[in-house]
């Protein structure tokens, strides 16, 4: 689905949905099928646009997804890097994961905005992640960075990032895991921003 440039945010990015369209009946438990939300519908948003959702929000362009049933939930928090899932699933591009999946089985990186719990993840829940801009990303335990250095979601990571210690030319191994470059010096499990490098597609 083309991504929509305008100001209206049909809901709110860092909240966890029951339904593709973000309402789910009262009584029957059973999805709305309006609403604004829609599996795929993709939002580019100016700074000011983002921080009216939240301080944690910035410039960059959002997708309305749902998380697929096999993901692990403990990898899915606020920061953490998930992966698309390869077209060729029939899901097309709009169905994420984990990142412990692996880089093989993912069409592209994007990051997650909300937490998630297990429960949610069986139920195949919907959330919001970033696919471009500048986003907050979550850096693994024993990460060190300064501003400027390339960011990497290395394999065994569950998800966060680091800066990579690689000299010299990167292999395209090291290179298909760049997610962004850092925008502020981090550490150890800190929160930092970074723009994000990811390829940005439609469907």
């Amino acid at each position: 689905m083309p991504r929509q440039r305008n100001a209206f945010i049909p809901q709110s990015l860092l909240t966890v949905y029951t339904s593709t369209s973000g309402m789910t009946d009262l009584r029957t438990g059973l999805p709305y099928r309006s609403g604004g939300g829609m599996r795929g519908i993709s939002l580019d948003l100016t700074e000011d646009e983002a921080q009216a959702q939240s301080s944690n929000l910035h410039t960059g362009t959002y997708r309305y997804v749902q998380i697929d049933t096999s993901a692990t939930a403990a990898n899915i928090k606020r920061g953490s890097v998930g992966l698309m899932l390869s077209t060729a699933s029939g899901n097309g591009i709009n169905k994420v994961t984990s990142f412990d999946a692996g880089l093989t089985t993912g069409a592209r990186p994007v990051i997650f905005l909300a937490t998630v719990t297990a429960a949610q993840v069986t139920a195949g829940a919907y959330v919001w992640a970033q696919e471009g801009g500048i986003a907050s990303l979550q850096a693994k335990g024993s990460a060190t960075g300064s501003k400027g250095d390339l960011v990497v979601a290395a394999t065994g990571d569950a998800g966060l990032v680091t800066s990579p210690t690689q000299s010299g030319s990167p292999t395209f191994a090291t290179a298909k895991t760049i997610i962004g470059q850092a925008l502020a010096d981090f550490t150890d499990a800190a929160t930092f921003l970074a723009e994000l490098r990811l390829p940005v597609e439609l469907g």
